[in-house]
């Protein structure tokens, strides 16, 4: 054990960690006897380290062969090809929902449409509701920092999530440095988004673009740079409305496949629910695995909301702490 502390004063005397801190506490899982400690009272960030408490806390409560779930319902009747009621979307806070971590979840609104059609749904005479109500509105916590939650890796966790809330700004950029880029494309397409591009070519060969805006807001800024003399550099960031991007890609896809709707979009709890289809994610225990190796905050986000549904009827960002401890 001497040993160990030896190493640990090493560090702290490298020159490459002057400025870091360090700190270290080694228990018996047993006894809880402390073997050994370094600085116990320094506060530190846990950063993504803190991920393994989170889903092996939610391994726990749910089980590993838990599955998050998705439903389309309607609401009214269904008399020959027309649904007289509402269409509706039941967020059931499932974070893999189209996302690029499991391929097979990108075939759900297939399945989406296949259930329609076996019901003979050919046109929809109500609206298309989307319930996202089981976790709070607030999709991040209070405390993230601006420069993130534009981007990927700040993506909130909404009771709808689809296709990892991302979305792809692609940039064009010119041969030499200090120049304003191009946006080319945006994918998937994110209803009334209003993108301010600001991003100059850099003779950088790094990904130093970053997006900002609030959350729930269509307003975006995209500022710093990219490499120059790129025909497509791709930046990802977070969607604004998950409910809302759902909503623009399923319409489209009804109307690809000849079921028209008449209503309008509408983002509140459904009511008088009969279930068409059921789309379930991959079990618990594979979306864990995914979380710890690729660190996905989005993930680990949904297991902390989800374990203070299950404890208070709903799942918010405060009430996680109902598990700590």
């Amino acid at each position: 054990m001497n040993s160990v502390q030896q190493k640990i004063s090493s560090w702290q005397t490298t020159p490459g960690l002057a400025n870091a801190s360090i700190g270290i506490t080694v228990s018996d899982n047993q006894t809880n006897e402390k073997l050994l400690e370094s600085k116990p009272q320094l506060s530190l960030v846990p950063a993504s380290i803190l991920k393994t408490i989170t889903t092996a806390t939610a391994l726990e409560v749910f089980g590993p062969e838990f599955r998050f779930q998705t439903v389309l319902s309607y609401s009214g009747i269904v008399r020959n090809d027309t649904l007289f009621g509402d269409l509706q979307i039941i967020g059931g806070g499932d974070p893999t929902l189209g996302s690029e971590y499991f391929p097979e979840s990108k075939l759900f609104q297939d399945k989406w449409i296949k259930a329609l059609q076996d019901k003979h749904i050919r046109v929809i005479n109500g609206n298309l509701v989307l319930d996202a109500t089981i976790y709070e509105s607030h999709s991040i916590p209070n405390t993230w920092v601006w420069e993130d939650i534009g981007n990927y890796f700040g993506a909130g966790a909404s009771g709808i999530s689809v296709f990892d809330n991302i979305y792809e700004i692609h940039l064009k950029s010119e041969d030499v440095a200090g120049k304003l880029t191009k946006v080319i494309g945006i994918n998937p397409e994110v209803p009334n988004l209003e993108l301010t591009n600001e991003v100059l070519s850099s003779d950088s060969n790094s990904d130093e673009a970053y997006v900002f805006g609030s959350p729930e807001e269509n307003k975006r800024v995209i500022r710093g740079t990219i490499p120059k003399n790129q025909a497509d550099f791709v930046v990802k960031a977070s969607v604004p409305n998950p409910s809302a991007l759902l909503a623009s890609e399923f319409r489209k896809k009804l109307s690809a496949n000849g079921i028209a709707i008449s209503g309008k979009t509408k983002y509140e709890k459904a009511v008088g629910s009969e279930k068409l289809s059921v789309i379930q994610s991959p079990p618990l225990r594979d979306i864990i695995k995914v979380t710890n190796h690729e660190s996905v905050n989005l993930f680990a986000e949904h297991f902390l909301k989800h374990l203070a549904l299950q404890k208070n009827g709903l799942g918010t960002t405060e009430d996680c702490s109902c598990y700590q401890g």
